[in-house]
């Protein structure tokens, strides 16, 4: 099996003993960079969906319960500007749905009998306690586009590809 090593002159066994294992190392180096990009990714998209939930979700349900649809509505029509949300939902403690925002359709819907979005293969999901003063006023559920996590995600293959 290792007979080509072995007819090879002691020069080339030197490159291939001392290449082989650096570009294993070089290749785990890599593997452990993105492991960790991804990891930093994870923990910024919680801590923005966590703040969506502060802000617009505590928004919409106190004035769904006031019975103020327009505040409502215009709590969550501040989603707009947040480029990681393609679809909202709040929900309220017992698991209804209040309301929807969706990128796609343009608007804020009020549906408390509505279905929950459905999840396509080119989102992230993620939920996250809409709470104010400690105490958990209901749920936002995000639909996140693949496109809006890393934008330069091209660019950063070709320096690691570069790099290689």
């Amino acid at each position: 099996m290792f007979r080509w090593f072995a007819d090879l002159p002691i020069e080339r066994k030197l490159r291939v003993v001392i290449t082989v294992p650096a570009m294993a190392a070089f290749a785990i180096a890599i593997a452990m960079h993105v492991a960790t990009n991804l990891l930093h990714l994870r923990a910024e998209m919680q801590q923005r969906a966590a703040a969506i939930g502060r802000t617009a979700g505590v928004s919409a349900i106190e004035a769904y319960g006031r019975g103020d649809t327009a505040a409502a509505i215009n709590a969550l029509t501040a989603l707009r500007d947040e480029p990681m949300v393609d679809i909202a939902e709040v929900y309220l403690p017992d698991g209804r749905k209040i309301a929807t925002y969706d990128r796609a359709a343009n608007g804020v819907f009020l549906d408390p009998n509505g279905a929950p979005a459905h999840v396509q293969r080119s989102q992230f999901q993620v939920t996250a306690p809409a709470s104010h003063d400690g105490a958990v006023l209901g749920r936002v559920h995000i639909l996140i586009p693949v496109a809006s996590l890393y934008p330069y995600w091209r660019d950063y293959a070709l320096i690691s590809l570069a790099a290689i």
